[in-house]
């Protein structure tokens, strides 16, 4: 009768490291996944700030790139007002090759 009670207790044994090692391994794949998760949230967050970063990037160089056009047109548009010293002469040789 003893001897029935002791393979009962070691059966019962067994039957909980089972249990203990299936808990141990569910818990270790939760943890594997959750690790996973994160890595994939922080290459997620990664990517949205290089996105953030090359839109800026862009913007910038728009905006560089209008700057610079506007200055263009304006060195232009001051080179056009200011009068010809030369326009007497040309005026000359207009006149002298029309005749």
């Amino acid at each position: 009768k003893l001897e029935a009670k002791v393979q009962d207790v070691k059966k019962q044994i067994g039957e909980l490291f089972e249990k203990k090692n299936e808990i141990r391994e569910q818990h270790y794949k939760q943890r594997f996944n959750y690790e996973h998760q994160r890595e994939q949230l922080a290459y997620y967050e990664y990517l949205e700030h290089q996105k953030q970063r090359l839109i800026e990037q862009q913007k910038q160089k728009e905006r560089e790139l209008a700057e610079q056009q506007k200055k263009e047109q304006d060195k232009l548009d001051k080179m056009k007002k200011v009068e010809n010293p030369y326009i007497d002469d040309v005026n000359t040789c207009a006149y002298l090759i029309s005749q």
